[in-house]
């Protein structure tokens, strides 16, 4: 299977034409190559309760490493993502034994939130090597985002939604990002983004890391994975 930037390389050479028929419903999942983000016609309703159809159809990513390590987290967790012509939707689920041992200190809005048991997203659009999106997130529904450029990091405006419940043996949260906050000013079939997802568990005396793509680093700037917006038959089944 060819990796998600080698399919864009060969898509801007005219060498691959992507097929424009809807696509089946039915999930795909991730390697280390990246994510291929399908439409959704049903957006979420941004609650944080993960019993919207479209997550059932979303791409999932699954293989969560520690950082820089091919070993497994002790908590694992899930990344779901897809789109429509405006948004970028994401939802992530955290497995959590001991919910009651949830460190959140902030229940607002806050530049600290990662002091607490939070995912976090990084998400290069169409800017340059050095400037990112990082998108915050802890499990009270808490949020913060930054947009790193140039070695400084700035406060964004939050219209972005996010939610969170916590559960008995899981957290869960979504989001949904204008396409305009990480600088896609318009939806292309096979357009090429970059993420990394990450994880911080307060829980244990230690804190615990979650990293993809598996193997790489906590933390945006570099080792991103690549995605694509299409849908789940995209990358296996390319029309040559």
């Amino acid at each position: 299977m060819r990796n998600v930037r080698e399919m864009a390389v060969l898509i801007c050479m005219g060498l691959i034409s992507i097929p424009l028929a809807p696509f089946s419903a039915v999930p795909a999942v991730a390697d280390a190559d990246g994510v291929v983000a399908p439409r959704t016609a049903s957006p979420p309703v941004v609650d944080g309760d993960l019993g919207d159809d479209c997550w059932e159809d979303a791409f999932l990513v699954a293989d969560f490493t520690l950082p820089e390590s091919d070993e497994t987290p002790e908590e694992p967790m899930e990344f779901r993502i897809c789109f429509d012509d405006s948004t970028l939707y994401c939802a992530f689920t955290c497995v959590e034994p001991l919910p009651q041992n949830l460190k959140l200190r902030h229940r607002e809005d806050s530049g600290d939130i990662w002091q607490d048991d939070c995912i976090e997203l990084f998400l290069r659009g169409e800017g340059g090597r050095l400037e990112y999106d990082q998108f915050i997130v802890n499990a009270a529904g808490a949020k913060w985002s930054l947009r790193h450029k140039g070695g400084h990091s700035l406060d964004t405006p939050r219209d972005w939604k996010a939610a969170a419940r916590v559960g008995e043996k899981a957290w869960t949260v979504e989001m949904a990002l204008p396409l305009s906050a990480i600088g896609v000013d318009e939806v292309r079939q096979g357009q090429l983004v970059e993420l990394k997802i990450g994880r911080e568990d307060h829980t244990g005396n230690r804190t615990a890391l979650s990293a993809w793509p598996p193997g790489g680093s906590y933390g945006g700037g570099d080792g991103e994975g690549g995605g694509l917006f299409g849908g789940p038959d995209f990358l296996g089944k390319p029309a040559l």
